[in-house]
């Protein structure tokens, strides 16, 4: 299949055999959402975060959408996600949390929040639910995980899910890029 992810209709898919494109229903806030990223996991499933939250959508063995199963709403806040090589979903919730979710094959998902670490008294917390904007990139030579947020980026231990800052900045811009100088990330 091929994932389309629209600006104002949700998502779409390219199914090859009927060589037409189909819309995927996300209920009644998804389809109509604004789609920030796609992921898959292990599993198969894909997740797909939005301007109204993180939907999970599941794919029978042969790769096509359950229709007999609909998609499921993890969160209701913007977010954004990516998958690291084991298929674990990563991402954050706008203005809330950063999170990784364990994805099951055989009944709940397991949603680990992460913590984030103290960078100057107005900007961060010591919580778990301190106020966060970014993304994750994960590095796909050696399956490393980066949050990327505003002022720096920590890579993340994937057992303990400890973060690390890595590079700090005075502004909130910069530019994240990968093997042969493709760009992975500029935030503004």
């Amino acid at each position: 299949m091929l994932w389309v992810g629209t600006a104002s209709r949700g998502l779409d898919a390219l199914d090859r055999k009927r060589e037409a494109f189909m819309h995927v229903d996300l209920g009644p806030e998804g389809n109509s959402a604004y789609i920030f990223s796609i992921t898959h996991d292990t599993n198969r499933n894909l997740w797909v975060a939005t301007n109204a939250g993180l939907f999970k959508v599941n794919m029978t063995g042969k790769g096509e959408v359950d229709r007999s199963h609909p998609a499921i709403r993890y969160f209701t806040k913007q977010c954004r996600v990516t998958s690291d090589k084991d298929g674990r979903v990563w991402g954050y919730l706008k203005g809330s949390w950063a999170f990784r979710i364990r994805p099951s094959a055989f009944g709940n998902d397991h949603i680990d929040t992460l913590d984030m670490q103290r960078f100057g008294k107005e900007l961060w917390n010591d919580d778990r639910a301190t106020s966060v904007n970014g993304h994750f990139v994960v590095d796909p030579a050696s399956g490393r995980v980066f949050g990327v947020f505003p002022y720096f980026i920590a890579e993340y231990d994937r057992a303990t899910l400890t973060p690390n800052v890595v590079y700090r900045v005075l502004s909130n811009w910069f530019a994240l890029t990968g093997r042969a100088g493709r760009r992975l990330q500029q935030r503004q």
